[in-house]
């Protein structure tokens, strides 16, 4: 256990090139090791092995920005466009 002045560092880098999980060519960049589904299945059992995602959800990490954008330029063009233009005169 580590004492009360020790520093603990967490990199996401030196986890992805631990040779005892991802094996002996961890430091070479293999994309075909992900086209054998035994062996991507050997190395998804855990989630917390591939860490971008921290174990949750496999989502785009994007997409939420990419909806609150695409809605506030709707609304935007919504309004601004002459062809919708809304009279007061025809809320009364």
């Amino acid at each position: 256990m580590p004492g009360p002045h020790s520093t603990i560092s967490y990199s996401p880098l030196l986890m992805h090139r631990r040779k005892d999980l991802w094996g002996e060519d961890a430091d070479d960049f293999n994309p075909e090791r992900w086209l054998d589904e035994q062996r991507v299945m050997e190395l998804t059992k855990d989630p917390f092995k591939f860490l971008p995602f921290n174990a949750g959800p496999r989502i785009c990490l994007g997409q939420v920005s990419v909806m609150v954008t695409s809605c506030h330029c709707s609304i935007v063009l919504f309004y601004c466009s002459p062809e919708f233009c809304v009279q007061r005169s025809q809320f009364r």
